[in-house]
Order: C-alpha cells, then sequence, then structure tokens
C-alpha cells in the first residue's frame, strides 16, 4: 500500500479506523457475551452432578470484565492503552481460572494434572476475540499475554509441594528407557513443560497469522477509501457512467491523442452588467446557482465537464471516450440548459429578482486530448480548433440573437449519428453561413432564436434534467 494512502497519513481514515476499533469493542462484548452462555450450558450439562457456583461465579467475573471494557470504551474517558489492559486482565484471570481448583470440591487433583490436556486451547478464544476489533497490535499481545499468564500458572504449579518436570521424559531421543518415561509421564506430579512450551509457540504463530489478516483487511479498506475519494474526485468532473468506466481502465488520461468530440460553451448574457448592481457574496451564489445547473445538465447528458471560466462553462461529449451519440447529446444538453434557466427564472422573478439569460454554442470536429502544466499541476485539457469555434459561435449568439447556434458540422454528425435523420428539436432553424473568427472559410450555422421554447420531440434521457 503506498504509504501516502496509510490510515496514519489520512486523518480522515485514521479517525475512520479509531471509531471501527471501537465498534469492534463493541462486538467483541456482545461476542463474548454469548460465549460465556455457551460454556455456561456446557458445564452445566457436562458437570451437573458437582457445585457449579464456583464456575457461575468465574463466568460472572469474565461478563463483569467485559462489560467494564466496553462501558469504558463508550465514554469519553477511554484511552489507547485501556484495549491492553483489559485483555491482560482477561488473560490473567483465564490463567488462574485453568490452574486453581474448585475449592467447592473434595479431593481436588493434584496441580499437575490441571496442565494436562488441551486447557490451553481456551486462550485461542480470547484472541479469536481480539480480531474483531480491527487492531492488529491488540491481536499479538493478546497472544503475548495469554502465553505470559499462563506460564505463571504453571510456575505456581511448579512452585507446589511434589511438582516436578523431566525433560528427558518426553525426548525420544532419550536414553532412559521407555518403562521409566512412561512412569513418569504416569505422575499426577509430573508437568509436561516441553508440551505447554509448544502450545504457546502454536498460538503465537496463530496471532501472528491473524494479525496480518486483519492488517490485510486495514489495508483493504484504505485501498478502498482512496479509490472513493479518487471516484469522487472524478464525479465533479465527469458523468457518473464515465467515472465507473474510468474507474475500471488502466489506460492513463493523459495520454495525448486526438479525436473527434462535441464542444458546448455556454455562459450568461450580459454578467459583466449585472456584477455592477450586485455585491460580492450575491454575485457568487448567481454563479454557484448558475453553474449547478449547468453541471446537472451537463452530467445528465453523459458529458464531461471541463472547466469553468467566470461566468461561462465548456463542457465536451465524446471525451475521454467517443461515443455513438456525441453530437446529439451535446444539442440535447443545450436544450436542457436553456429549459433549467427558464424554470430558474420562475424561481427568480417569485423572488423579485432580474432573469438570467444563457447563450450556448456547439461544434463538432477534432479536438486534441491530454496533460498540460508542470510537474506540480496537471490538467486534462481538451484542446484545438474545434474548441476555438465553439467559443465563437457563442460569442455570436448576441450578434444573430440566439439562445443557442450551433455548427453545420454538429448538424451533419447528429444526421450521421441517426440514420441519416435529424431528431426533432423544436425551433431550431438553418441561419447564415458566417466567417468565424481565426478560421478559413464560411460556417454553417443553425440556431435557436431567443423567441423559441426550447422542446424536443424525442425522449430526453432518463436522468435528464
Amino acid at each position: 500500500m503506498n504509504k501516502a494512502l496509510s490510515p496514519g497519513r489520512v486523518p480522515e481514515l485514521a479517525a475512520a479506523f479509531a471509531e471501527e476499533e471501537r465498534n469492534g469493542l463493541a462486538l467483541i462484548f456482545k461476542v463474548r457475551s454469548i460465549a460465556l452462555l455457551l460454556i455456561g450450558i456446557y458445564l452445566a450439562i457436562q458437570f451437573w452432578s458437582i457445585p457449579l457456583i464456583w464456575a457461575a461465579a468465574e463466568i460472572l467475573i469474565f461478563f463483569l470484565i467485559g462489560l467494564a471494557q466496553y462501558r469504558l470504551a463508550a465514554s469519553s474517558r477511554a484511552a489507547s492503552w485501556h484495549k491492553y489492559l483489559f485483555i491482560t486482565l482477561d488473560c490473567l484471570f483465564l490463567a488462574f481460572v485453568l490452574v486453581v481448583p474448585n475449592p467447592l470440591i473434595e479431593d481436588a487433583w493434584p496441580g499437575p494434572i490441571f496442565l494436562r490436556g488441551e486447557s490451553f486451547m481456551w486462550f485461542l478464544i480470547l484472541v479469536s476475540l481480539t480480531a474483531l476489533s480491527y487492531a492488529p497490535w491488540l491481536v499479538l499481545w493478546s497472544a503475548v499475554a495469554a502465553s505470559v499468564s499462563y506460564f505463571i500458572g504453571v510456575a505456581w504449579i511448579l512452585s507446589q509441594p511434589g511438582s516436578f518436570i523431566d525433560t528427558g521424559a518426553t525426548d525420544i531421543t532419550s536414553p532412559q528407557p521407555l518403562a521409566a518415561r512412561l512412569d513418569i509421564l504416569l505422575d499426577p506430579f509430573f508437568v509436561d513443560l516441553q508440551t505447554r512450551i509448544q502450545s504457546a509457540i502454536v498460538l503465537l504463530i496463530a496471532a501472528g497469522i491473524l494479525a496480518v489478516v486483519v492488517l490485510r483487511s486495514r489495508r483493504l479498506v484504505a485501498r478502498q477509501a482512496s479509490a472513493a475519494r479518487e471516484r469522487a474526485n472524478l464525479a465533479r468532473y465527469f458523468s457518473p457512467n464515465m467515472v465507473a468506466e474510468l474507474s475500471q481502465t488502466s489506460q492513463p488520461l493523459g495520454a495525448g491523442r486526438t479525436q473527434k468530440a462535441a464542444v458546448l460553451f455556454a455562459d450568461i448574457v450580459g454578467f459583466t452588467a449585472m456584477c455592477q448592481d450586485f455585491t460580492p457574496p450575491q454575485i457568487l451564489d448567481l454563479l454557484r446557482n448558475y453553474h449547478g445547473r449547468m453541471q446537472q445538465a451537463v452530467f445528465a447528458h453523459q458529458g464531461t465537464l471541463d472547466k469553468y471560466i467566470g461566468d461561462a462553462a465548456m463542457a465536451t461529449f465524446g471525451t475521454p471516450a467517443t461515443g455513438p451519440d456525441d453530437a446529439t447529446r451535446a444539442l440535447t444538453c443545450a436544450y436542457a440548459m436553456v429549459a433549467a434557466v427558464a424554470s430558474w427564472n420562475t424561481e427568480r422573478a417569485a423572488a423579485g429578482q432580474p432573469p438570467v439569460e444563457v447563450a450556448v454554442g456547439i461544434h463538432y470536429g477534432p479536438v486534441v486530448l491530454g496533460n498540460i502544466g508542470g510537474e506540480g499541476r496537471l490538467e486534462f485539457a481538451v484542446l484545438g480548433d474545434t474548441v476555438n469555434v465553439a467559443s465563437r459561435l457563442e460569442d455570436m449568439t448576441r450578434e444573430l440573437g440566439a439562445r443557442i447556434l450551433v455548427s453545420g458540422d454538429l448538424i451533419a454528425e447528429i444526421e450521421m449519428e441517426n440514420g441519416g435523420d435529424r431528431p426533432g428539436f423544436a425551433g431550431l432553424v438553418q441561419g447564415p453561413s458566417r466567417a468565424v473568427r481565426g478560421r478559413e472559410g464560411l460556417v454553417e450555422l443553425w440556431l435557436l432564436p431567443k423567441d423559441e421554447t426550447p422542446t424536443l420531440a424525442f425522449d430526453q434521457p432518463a436522468n435528464g434534467v
């Protein structure tokens, strides 16, 4: 995992993991409570003929330790070291339970007998529970605390009269006769230290594996969070379906290339004059409302919002990947923009505010795509003559009295996309061909006059505006 994306370097991610660790402690309390209940039922069935008050008291103490940890974790007094303290208390008390005989039972067995069998495996429950905390270091600490606590119990038993160890009895290479070794192994006061050490080693290895699993889970969450942030950043510029495509591709956006696309410019007519009558907060509020409606229209028609330039918005259709209906969607988006502003003006009139007039220019043709800028700041840009012509067409809307002004190249592409037909863009008429600054020859123009209502004679996209 990239160090820059590690939880410690991303405050929001670190806070999320801290919160998840707290939630994990709550889950641990619930799971251990269920486990204690099941253990109690097992003891009641297995040892129904002996007093179980001692065992019930031990289970109650385990429950109270978990409850105290849960309550403290939910309070404002919780500290990171508290969870290590409680797992240590759990391990110490479990070691006590495993090596101290029930005082209510007469003729108790010798202490070393309690070390026989697989009593050590009960520590696996405590270690497994810590994996729910999402804290790999806590998992490792639980295994260490369990091993140390258990061997404190072993040491206590070895201190009792009669207890002894004999490493030769469990050594298959020992020269001692087999019968002698069997006598030692069957002696109720013999402590098989070698087997106890092996159990602790196995527990430490298992805890290490669990810690790695928890760490991998944290890294997976970190990568998913990083991917979510990247998708959120992409969503600021591309439509949702385009974000999904970009997030799945391994090809860099910055690879320079030329392809055809529709380029749209939209801005507010007379914005400079309006600014003279507005305060700065009013201007910013106007732009936020305006750009929000433009963005909604662009994204609803699977366009790419290239940039804002003051009150102007530049959008492209067919970038970064071309589609079968880029030109059609571009003009449909222009109609949606004009309709959105008309609806907004109704709201503004009700609030006693002056109307806003939008002008849109669109051209279709080859564009150059790629990253521009220095190493410190890159921008994915769409450049070329098509962009310049679209901008000039938007400027010419004032001269021609048009709400929308598009090139003949765009209309020709729309007809090609629709099998030779041109969808019913109500009110769109062919205008006079004009020279466009910076380009040789005349450009065929089509326009939607200001006095025309922008309606479509075909269905809008399901997520249209």
